[in-house]
């Protein structure tokens, strides 16, 4: 049967654009000088899907066995590109249309309530993408639910340990041997310790593939990627993947690696990930392509990989994608680079992730397998089971360190994040409780990052990428004057399908202030989930000439799951030549593969408020 998804996508608007005048941000001198008031995004229409299950106990290639039948259940799927769609697997017929992001299917509650631990008891099966059921729930025993206790973090007392750049690796022998000597030792424990190997990644798939209720709202299944829940929740997580290796090993000093591919030395997967005589940190189930392959942040699934031509101009815009990410919107607007608040309740609409959460999307889809259900790194249900998943995630956690510290202080003052909290399993096997303030900087938690100055800040490099996209633009142009692109009009009231190009004029209805943000908002964007699935977007300004280019790249819409394209902003309209009408932009939707239909689009202003500090202290502060 079809299976349709909906989701609404946000494109922002650059900082250089005449709409994004603003005052230069200065780091504030104090530790909360401003946030961001919380928001909701737009509602949006739910579609789900009916999948005959089997429920599937994991063999250790994540394959599944098959179990007892457990019927029918509903599946709403997820992908990503400009904005992320929610992640669920729903025990009712079908989900329904929302008109607001906080407890659109769970019961009233009222603001200020932070994400809880999940009753452990209320552990359901999900549904993958074969349609088949798995149980992902951890073995937590009576005991251990009596007795969880508070989480203390180390601090820096005892001395930080220092994770290091994956490259070196290669060059440590000694450390080589530790590392995978602590993996032999967590692979080989019981099926039920919950420091085995597929126990610990389990853990990710409970959380992230919507297996638990959420507390007080039974209806609502707990999910901690897309929002600003993300970046925390798994920098506790590998924390604790990284402190019950060394215990196993009996080493307090022990320190995961991180894949630095934001490095143009390290923009390959590490050898020591993907040569078959380290198996301890090797994984069968990878795309076997892109073991030498160059990474390109626009990877869509099934991509060729990067020519030697080609090298330069991907190197070129990877860092100036990171480049973006980093710049002074995303500083002054936190919820651009973490993602959008998720409160107690919310469920049942799709929320928006952050741009490092974007980024992170396509390492592990051009990872992971190219075939559904696209294993181990491209599915959240397998993907802790590669060693390089810890890799992967402390260099999202290095980045998301560099940003703290460009940005001198707390992303959010607001107690709904701070105090939001997870259960996990520390070194001596007890079950805490950890707060997001907790671990709200690395040193909390007794680590340190070696750190090297990035290369993506380089200004030459900049300016190199400038003179490739030029070229870039100039070829764009000369094919879109070979199509013959047709003069944009109004996309109407009525959803359209996708199976032309669609040239439609977006109306900029508020005028831009200081304080104010403007995106640009794709709407209803329905597909079939079976077949793969890509268009991108283009947006330019209104000129005489409105069939001569597509204008800028805004950025891609990819089906594969749990995964995105994500096309760079920073240059957008740059070069695009002078508009005749300051009110409109030129959004061009091009399809690429498979069939879809769009509801309509818009660009919206929002508002930025730099309140008050919340009351009392954080403990990082």
């Amino acid at each position: 049967m079809q299976s349709w998804y909906v989701c609404h996508h946000s494109v922002s608007v650059p900082a250089h654009h005449p709409l994004r005048r603003r005052p230069k941000f200065t780091p504030p001198a104090g530790p909360g000088a401003g946030r961001r008031a919380p928001s909701s995004t737009t509602a949006s229409t739910t579609f789900s899907i009916s999948c005959g299950g089997e429920r599937r106990d994991d063999d250790e290639h994540g394959r599944g066995q098959i179990g007892s039948d457990v019927g029918r259940r509903d599946l709403l799927l997820r992908s990503s590109g400009l904005c992320v769609g929610a992640a669920a697997a729903a025990t009712t017929l079908g989900i329904g249309i929302s008109s607001s992001s906080r407890g659109a299917t769970g019961p009233a509650h009222q603001l200020g309530d932070p994400v809880q631990p999940p009753p452990l008891n209320k552990c359901h099966p999900i549904t993958d993408l074969d349609c088949l059921t798995y149980d992902c729930c951890p073995p937590y025993s009576s005991k251990d639910i009596s007795e969880i206790r508070d989480f203390v973090p180390p601090g820096p007392g005892a001395g930080l340990r220092q994770r290091r750049p994956a490259r070196e690796l290669m060059q440590d022998p000694a450390y080589l041997e530790k590392f995978g000597n602590a993996i032999d030792k967590m692979k080989n424990l019981p099926k039920d310790d919950p420091w085995n190997l597929i126990q610990q990644a389990n853990i990710h798939c409970a959380y992230c593939d919507d297996a638990y209720e959420q507390t007080g709202y039974p209806d609502v299944r707990l999910q901690v990627h897309f929002g600003w829940n993300f970046l925390p929740w798994h920098r506790f997580y590998i924390y604790f993947w990284e402190r019950i290796l060394g215990k196993l090993i009996g080493d307090e000093t022990f320190a995961l690696p991180y894949w630095n591919w934001d490095d143009e030395a390290e923009m390959t997967m590490p050898r020591a990930f993907w040569d078959p005589k380290d198996s301890f940190l090797y994984d069968a189930l990878r795309n076997q392509r892109h073991r030498e392959a160059l990474l390109d942040y626009r990877y869509t699934l099934g991509d060729d990989n990067p020519t030697k031509d080609q090298y330069a101009d991907v190197v070129a815009h990877n860092r100036n994608q990171l480049r973006h990410i980093f710049s002074e919107d995303y500083l002054v607007q936190p919820d651009l680079f973490m993602g959008m608040p998720v409160r107690a309740g919310d469920g049942g609409v799709f929320k928006r992730s952050g741009a490092l959460e974007l980024l992170h999307n396509v390492i592990h889809n051009w990872t992971g397998e190219v075939i559904s259900p696209y294993l181990d790194m491209g599915n959240f249900r397998t993907a802790a089971r590669d060693p390089i998943f810890f890799g992967h995630h402390a260099n999202i956690d290095r980045l998301w360190d560099i940003y703290r510290n460009k940005r001198g202080k707390v992303e959010f003052r607001d107690r709904d994040w701070l105090d939001a909290s997870f259960l996990f399993y520390d070194e001596n096997r007890r079950l805490v409780k950890c707060k997001v303030r907790q671990g709200l900087l690395p040193k909390q938690l007794g680590y340190e990052y070696k750190y090297e100055d990035p290369t993506w800040e380089n200004v030459g490099d900049a300016r190199h990428f400038l003179s490739l996209r030029k070229a870039s633009v100039h070829r764009e142009r000369a094919r879109a004057a070979n199509n013959n692109l047709s003069p944009p009009t109004e996309f109407g009231s009525e959803p359209r399908a996708l199976d032309t190009t669609i040239r439609a004029l977006g109306h900029i209805s508020t005028p831009f202030s200081p304080t104010n943000t403007t995106v640009l908002i794709v709407e209803d964007i329905k597909f079939d989930h079976q077949s793969p699935i890509r268009f991108d977007v283009y947006v330019t300004k209104p000129t005489e000439s409105h069939h001569a280019d597509l204008g800028e790249l805004a950025g891609s819409f990819v089906n594969v799951p749990h995964g995105i394209a994500h096309g760079d902003l920073e240059h957008i309209l740059e070069g695009t030549g002078p508009s005749v009408d300051d009110d409109k932009l030129v959004i061009t939707l091009v399809p690429r593969l498979g069939q879809v239909t769009v509801g309509g689009i818009r660009i919206e202003s929002i508002p930025i408020t730099y309140g008050a500090d919340d009351e009392g202290s954080i403990d990082s502060e």
